[in-house]
């Protein structure tokens, strides 16, 4: 999961965590989340590509779903 969310992830990932309306933000510290995007927590890095991979699911679940009702 790391190489995929490290790699051809990236971008959207960064796109979707990083916009002013994002979801996560509401549930999880925009501090937190940026450590998350810049590399810069102190977790294992498959931890940090399945909290990424959540919280971008999450998005894309909300963006996608939820408001599209």
């Amino acid at each position: 999961m790391k190489k995929w969310v490290d790699n051809e992830l990236r971008e959207i990932i960064y796109d979707y965590l990083g916009a002013e309306n994002c979801i996560s933000k509401q549930f999880v510290k925009q501090e937190f989340i940026k450590g998350l995007l810049n590399n810069t927590t102190t977790i294992a890095a498959e931890k940090r590509a399945k909290i990424l991979w959540t919280l971008f699911s999450l998005e894309v679940w909300h963006k996608n779903v939820y408001l599209s009702k």
